[in-house]
């Protein structure tokens, strides 16, 4: 078939579609109420014994080291299992974290059964585009191909076309349901094909994907991204729509920022997948950083992109994915090409990473820029050296990030991730020469233990800013889902805590 793939812009007197669709969060039904809080109790109430040797975590590289012991001795306190108030001095985490529903089914027309049919569909442009909350959109158009039907000019009889949204990540042909169809009107003929143009007007922001489906009458839907349909389709080949936040928005709700170690594949990752996913989609956080996020070798599936698609879709925010990969990893579960990852529910602007000192294996800190209400932010995501001979390696590394950071002076810096350091060691002590540890700030009176879940003895993982904008620190949590002790570490998420805090913009 001869498909001609030119594009023509839209005549200025077409009437194009426009639909109103207000893509809320998915779920507002029948939320799931919050665990108990067992990280964060009043002094006097519910402490632990916490004895242990708080071994830090290993990792074999490559062909055969296997697990290395990680950092640290002590006695540590652990902490309780009673509940309550935050003491006096904790901020706590004072934003709900009730579990939004998954999206409700919304009558995503299932074709099955309807007649195959010879042809080819695409969305055809723009692959990105931006559009403020509550106008309309630019056009986006799509094109589709029937042997002897669509060759003459004008639109063919009987084809039909629409344009799909939904949030960023997510496909609608497995999660229709978080999708909407908007119908599409005729536009132009482009050489053999048909093509189709909509708008679309977006009430909450955030990131979503469009892609455009056609059909003669009584037939199958086909779906088109910008490749085109004759490989078949691909979530990741879809245009993108960002809707910023307005700039006003973000003086009455706070930017949260979170970091999980995600544990590579080890463990039944997929018992522990929901767990995770569970615990963020609890805090809808405007940023994560994700360490040990592993690939099987040969493959190109990540665990950060697995947790985005599935955040997605218990939000509706949408989220993007940065990484960086550093070394190959053994576990029992197998060899893993590891690194480090960024989730984003804001557009990534630009993206890089620094190499880090180490002495077992590679180590770096990838950092994305983003831009949210108005404010630029730069994010990094970290995972530093393990083992007691590595401490000189983690402070030199700390040293280098914070020097980096530094040269973004024009930006609000978060610094996230697992640094295999205690709150006495040099790499936290010289993260602290200018920047905030957030959970200390929030809650002085709890230690904050985040390793080895379920019981852990040690806090490693951390959370910084600098001290102007850690003046709006409005609180932090621990994050610790658990499946009532029948899958992952322990019944845990992962064998650490995340950290998640709440910050709001204040003035200089």
């Amino acid at each position: 078939m001869a498909n001609d793939m030119s594009h023509l812009r839209v005549p200025s007197l077409l009437a194009l579609w426009t639909a109103l669709m207000p893509l809320a969060g998915c779920g507002a039904a029948d939320p799931v109420p919050p665990p108990a809080d067992r990280r964060l109790v009043p002094i006097g109430e519910g402490e632990g014994e916490g004895e242990g040797e708080g071994e830090g975590e290993g990792e074999g590289e490559g062909e055969g080291e296997g697990e290395g012991e990680g950092e640290g001795e002590g006695e540590g306190e652990g902490e309780g299992e009673g509940e309550g108030e935050p003491v006096s001095g904790d901020l706590g985490w004072p934003l709900s974290t009730i579990l939004p529903a998954p999206c409700a089914p919304a009558g995503f027309e299932d074709d099955q059964g309807a007649v195959a049919w010879a042809g080819w569909g695409n969305t055809q442009h723009p692959p990105l585009l931006h559009a403020a909350l509550h106008e309309p959109s630019d056009p986006v158009f799509g094109q589709v191909y029937r042997e002897g039907v669509t060759e003459a000019a004008g639109q063919a009889a009987g084809m039909e076309a629409e344009l799909l949204v939904g949030p960023l990540g997510t496909s609608p042909l497995e999660e229709g349901r978080c999708w909407r169809a908007l119908p599409a009107a005729f536009n132009v003929q482009v050489g053999n094909n048909d093509e189709y143009v909509a708008r679309v007007t977006v009430g909450t922001p955030g990131l979503f994907s469009l892609a455009y489906r056609s059909r003669p009458t009584g037939g199958q839907w086909r779906y088109g991204d910008l490749g085109g349909s004759d490989d078949g389709f691909d979530h990741r080949q879809l245009s993108r729509l960002v809707v910023a936040d307005p700039v006003d928005a973000v003086a009455s709700r706070p930017l949260i920022v979170a970091t999980v170690n995600l544990r590579c594949r080890a463990d039944d990752w997929e018992g522990r997948l929901p767990l995770v996913v569970a615990a963020l989609a609890r805090i809808a956080p405007d940023l994560v950083a994700l360490q040990e996020d592993c690939v099987v070798p040969g493959t190109t599936g990540t665990q950060a992109e697995e947790v985005g698609s599935l955040l997605s879709l218990r939000t509706g925010r949408g989220y993007e994915f940065r990484r960086h990969g550093t070394h190959l990893a053994n576990h029992v579960a197998g060899t893993f090409e590891e690194g480090v990852a960024v989730l984003s529910a804001h557009e990534i602007e630009s993206f890089g990473s620094v190499a880090l000192p180490f002495v077992h294996f590679p180590r770096t800190a990838l950092f994305v820029d983003v831009t949210v209400g108005g404010h630029a932010v730069r994010f990094y995501s970290t995972h530093l050296d393990f083992s007691p001979e590595a401490a000189q390696a983690r402070a030199d590394a700390a040293a280098v990030i914070v020097a980096h950071a530094d040269g973004a002076a024009d930006r609000t810096v978060f610094i996230g991730g697992d640094l295999n350091a205690d709150p006495d060691s040099a790499a936290v002590a010289t993260f602290t020469t200018t920047m905030v540890d957030l959970w200390g700030r929030a809650n002085p009176s709890q230690p904050g233990l985040t390793f080895p879940a379920p019981q852990p003895t040690t806090r490693i993982d951390w959370v910084f800013t600098r001290p102007a904008m850690a003046r709006g620190l409005r609180g932090a949590r621990l994050l610790d889902e658990r499946a009532d002790g029948t899958v992952g570490v322990g019944g845990a998420m992962s064998d650490h805590f995340g950290v998640a805090v709440a910050v709001e913009w204040s003035s200089p």
